[in-house]
């Protein structure tokens, strides 16, 4: 993920080029423009923020420059030009804790990828805060499925340590199931 106007153009995507060239085919850049809730972070450390057409302007030369290298963008949700933007490019939108309806209008108008907390059916949201809605908290990992969560398994065909080849390192000791 990065943030447009933080470093120059050609460093977001130099950082993207080597992040591809360390995982080809599996690198998302995900492309932001900050807003107002990010504006202190850039004055705190003397970045200037520049104006949001100048930040959209930067958000297509960096996407398009990541498209013709392969290399999928999602672009976060925001403001309507900005929206209106990643439909122009034909790059995918994520959204932020959208409802399922806005998610829904949005597919009509572009891909879209989704990200937030997890909307509970027939519950609105429980407050509302700087950035938004915030929903009930989801249940937790393991609990619903009744096994650790997907994340700390290893695939079947990854091995784990000291198996199928791979050494374990002196003093090694397992801390996963």
């Amino acid at each position: 993920m990065a943030r447009i106007g933080l470093v120059p153009d050609h460093v977001v995507v130099a950082e993207f080029d080597a992040l591809a060239a360390i995982a080809p085919s599996r690198v998302i850049a995900g492309l932001g423009t900050g807003d107002r809730l990010s504006a202190a972070e850039n004055e705190a450390y003397g970045v200037p923020m520049g104006t949001p057409d100048e930040r959209r302007r930067s958000l297509a030369a960096c996407a398009s420059a990541l498209v013709e290298r392969g290399i999928t963008v999602w672009v976060g949700s925001g403001s309507t030009r900005t929206v209106a933007l990643a439909a122009e490019l034909g790059i995918a939108l994520n959204m932020w804790a959208a409802s399922p309806g806005e998610v829904a209008a949005q597919v009509a108008r572009s891909e879209v990828t989704w990200a937030g907390p997890t909307p509970v059916p027939g519950m609105g949201p429980r407050r509302s805060g700087p950035s938004g809605p915030t929903w009930p908290a989801p249940v937790p990992p393991g609990r619903s499925s009744g096994g650790p969560h997907p994340s700390t398994r290893s695939p079947p065909s990854a091995p784990g340590p000291g198996e199928g080849g791979v050494p374990r390192a002196p003093g090694h000791r397992a801390t996963l199931g």
